[in-house]
């Protein structure tokens, strides 16, 4: 029967609880008891209307305080607040039974005032209301209690009474102390009384933004009745206006009874400086403008180093600058700023002398002169990068600037050199950067074993003197030897040429053993594991390889299996035999007879051409002229390289994106000029013997399509259909030259392909790419042109100067473009007399 009773009451209580508008979900939360009480009290007050407007969680609340229930529909009846204000009052009180505690005109004053906000009025009331606040107090209590919230993890439950008094202070409801608040040992420094009145008044005339700081914090505690008398004769001294800003700057300093000491000399005193007629006009513009910035304050303050100039339009980072100047006391520095402030104002953030690093770490910016400051403008900041390596606690000008110039493992190098002198570092690290001798990477053992080296003479000697007798050898080679110099030095003597070093730099590990390069070259194709890795690739054949030994080793000394395994490797398996046919005939020294092969030339640009015409064609012609030498080149190997002689290209043999075209370059009708200056490779470019004409001329590559006979009838027919054998020089590519060398390079080289043209009865025809070398007194015009795209026996060729890549579909075509043309081949009758 009880079980049937429980129901019956669990029943009623429901049956209550929904004529009250309780939420049903309040029966796992609260006692039933008390639940039914108050559903019957709403009922019989008719308070369900304002229980439907309230927070669930405020309501929640009336279950324990019922006597606040009457009160609050009064509240709420009665206009005093809003449901959600008066709320939020309960959710606040949590278990404190503020009908108890308090009374319902005290409550209903703290709800109506619109001073107090919403989320404190209950610490409002708990703590503050019975003392009879102001409204300017009230308004510095609200703040304090929102920076209270902000700042720090304390509640005002956790302050004391003399504490949460604090909270209306000025200093404390502001941001000025939004730092230090969290401490709380910094309440009871608080109480006292002469250290609350100074923070109150430097956050009122600090103005908002400023935060107090730790060591300012301490500072203002260990010095407060001296720096108080300070600012005291200083302030009056400042103009009202002004006074804000100086007392950041001030505060920014964490100096600041010493600047106070310095202020009070400096400033003349208000009623002086305002005196009619005062003489020195220029100490009070300098005065009235040292507050604009920490530079100008600093600069006022330490001796006016920089007076007469504008520090107004200062960048931060140039600002940065010149605090450290003037904080460290870097005289010669800040005079020199001042004579060349253009220079100095020219000054990115991202440059040098403004990287903080720069002048802080790595520069005594005292031993800068004014051809180092104007320098700076154009060298930028060192990379993170380049900083790893920089160990030394001071560097001259000189070295950043060239660290600033330099890839990091050239900085990296010039860390391991051991020379006394700078200077001697210096002249062998810029022979290293201008010969680009390192790789791209160098491992630290190595790396380390070539500046031991080098600290005992520079590059250029070791070449002339201990390897003089290698033909062609670069710098970067001659580094790559010295950086092993312990295990090839024996080598070195029978070394001749580049290639048969790079022979032994490859294979250097197979050949520990030997004692001589003499017993290399003998056991040279059983050594080069190049070589016999190429060889499963080319499949040459041991009968042919015993026959060409001789043969096979030049080619293994030019560096051959090196170039072709890297151009083969990721390369489709079709195009190993094309590279098959190129070095048996270059293993048997037959590569000429295979690149100029009976009537191919002919084939491949459609064009019947005389014996004389391919003989002059085939011949090589050099010219020199000072330190310029210039040549032609059809042989393998060097062709080989053109996509990383003067730097990588899309035709590099090793990982170009368009290498699958390299072979083209071994067609009858195309060659490689060259030129170096000082021995020097500075340019190179393609030359292709091909035909063209002034206008399309039917063949492959053209649509079938009905003429057009009035155009026809305009054209100068014999001459526009005619086909003109063409000596094209693409466009060319250049390294390491100045502009006027390129200019000269340019010009011999047309000099002499124009020689060639004319011993062939072709026409020199120019890349477009030319038109910006002033080519006009060799009376070269720019003219629409139509050039022929020969096939190839590669089956792809890269035309720079015709849209890069072309395939078979496009061989036997005309392409329309713009070149450089003799202005008597273009228009014939400028040359009649």
């Amino acid at each position: 029967m009880q079980f049937v009773k429980n129901i019956e009451n669990h029943l009623d209580l429901l049956q209550e609880m929904g004529k009250a508008g309780v939420p049903d979900s309040f029966i796992k939360e609260y006692q039933e008891e008390e639940l039914l009480e108050l559903s019957r009290k709403i009922c019989r007050t008719d308070a369900k209307g304002v229980i439907s407007a309230m927070d669930k969680q405020a309501l929640g609340y009336l279950v324990h305080d019922q006597g606040f229930l009457a009160w609050l529909v009064r509240l709420l009846v009665e206009g005093v607040c809003e449901p959600a204000r008066a709320g939020r009052l309960l959710i606040d009180a949590g278990d404190d039974v503020l009908s108890e505690g308090h009374s319902y005109e005290e409550i209903a004053s703290i709800l109506s005032d619109r001073k107090i906000k919403t989320k404190k009025s209950y610490v409002y009331l708990k703590y503050f209301s019975a003392g009879s606040l102001n409204e300017a107090q009230k308004e510095y209590l609200m703040y304090g209690l929102e920076a209270l919230d902000i700042c720090t993890e304390l509640t005002a439950a956790d302050l004391d009474e003399d504490e949460r008094r604090l909270l209306m202070e000025p200093a404390v409801s502001s941001a000025f102390l939004c730092r230090r608040i969290a401490e709380r040992d910094f309440w009871k420094r608080l109480l006292q009384p002469a250290y609350r009145a100074l923070l109150n008044d430097l956050s009122i005339y600090a103005g908002a933004g400023v935060c107090l700081e730790e060591i300012q914090a301490e500072e203002l505690w260990q010095h407060t009745e001296e720096i108080q008398a300070g600012l005291d004769q200083v302030l009056p001294k400042i103009p009202a206006h002004e006074i804000g800003k100086f007392l950041t700057l001030w505060l920014d300093n964490e100096a600041l009874a010493y600047d106070l000491g310095r202020l009070k000399r400096l400033l003349p005193d208000s009623s002086s400086s305002m005196a009619e007629g005062s003489p020195d006009e220029e100490s009070n513009g300098r005065e009235k403008s040292f507050t604009q910035n920490r530079v100008s304050y600093l600069n006022f303050l330490y001796g006016d180093q920089l007076g007469g100039v504008d520090l107004g339009e200062l960048s931060e980072s140039q600002k940065a600058l010149l605090v450290y100047g003037i904080t460290h006391k870097k005289k010669h520095f800040l005079a020199m700023v001042k004579e060349h402030f253009e220079d100095f104002t020219y000054l990115r953030p991202y440059h040098l002398l403004l990287d903080a690093d720069t002048y802080v770490r790595y520069l005594n910016v005292n031993t800068l002169n004014p051809r180092n400051l104007k320098e700076s403008g154009s060298l930028l900041a060192l990379p993170d990068k380049t900083k790893q390596y920089l160990t030394r606690d001071q560097y001259t000008f000189e070295e950043l600037k060239l660290f600033a110039d330099m890839k990091s493992r050239y900085v990296q190098l010039y860390h391991l050199l051991s020379c006394p002198k700078s200077d001697d570092r210096l002249r062998v690290i810029r022979e290293a950067v201008r010969r680009e001798c390192l790789p791209e990477r160098m491992e630290e053992e190595t790396m380390a074993r070539l500046g031991e080296m080098l600290s005992q003479k520079p590059l250029s000697k070791w070449l002339s003197e201990d390897m003089g007798h290698i033909k062609n050898l670069s710098y970067r080679q001659a580094a790559h030897l010295l950086s092993v110099w312990d295990r090839a030095a024996r080598f070195i003597p029978g070394i001749q040429t580049g290639h048969q070093a790079d022979f032994l730099l490859h294979n250097l590990e197979a050949l520990k053993n030997l004692p001589d390069f003499q017993a290399v070259t003998e056991q040279m194709l059983e050594i080069d594991h190049t070589w016999m890795e190429l060889n499963e690739m080319l499949q040459i054949g041991e009968e042919f390889l015993r026959k060409n030994r001789e043969g096979v080793k030049q080619f293994l000394y030019d560096g051959g299996s090196e170039i072709f395994y890297a151009f083969l490797s990721g390369m489709d398996e079709k195009e190993w035999e094309k590279a098959r046919r190129l070095c048996v005939a270059e293993i048997a020294g037959r590569f000429r007879e295979l690149k100029y092969y009976k009537n191919d030339l002919e084939r491949e640009i459609a064009l019947r051409i005389s014996g004389d015409v391919q003989k002059h064609w085939m011949e090589n012609m050099e010219a020199k002229k000072g330190d310029f030498r210039l040549w032609e080149e059809d042989r393998l190997l060097p062709v080989m390289q053109i996509g990383e002689v003067l730097g990588h290209t899309c035709l590099s043999y090793q990982s170009g994106i368009y290498k699958k075209c390299l072979l083209s370059c071994f067609d009858a009708n195309k060659k490689v000029v060259f030129v170096s200056v000082g021995g020097r490779l500075v340019f190179r470019a393609m030359v292709r013997l091909t035909k063209g004409a002034f206008s399309r001329v039917p063949g492959g590559g053209q649509s079938l399509q009905f003429a057009d006979l009035i155009q026809e009838d305009m054209e100068d027919g014999v001459r526009n259909r005619r086909e003109y054998l063409t000596l094209f020089l693409e466009r060319p590519y250049f390294k390491g030259i100045s502009d006027e060398k390129v200019q000269e390079a340019v010009k011999l080289t047309v000099r002499m392909l124009r020689k060639k043209a004319e011993q062939m009865g072709a026409e020199l025809v120019l890349s477009d790419s030319y038109k910006g070398f002033a080519l006009e007194e060799m009376q070269l015009i720019r003219a629409k042109y139509y050039m022929y795209i020969s096939a190839s026996k590669n089956g792809k060729q890269y035309l720079d100067s015709l849209g890069g890549m072309a395939g078979v579909q496009n061989e036997g075509s005309y392409e329309e473009g713009y070149f450089l043309l003799r202005e008597a081949f273009v228009n014939p009758k400028t040359g009649e007399t």
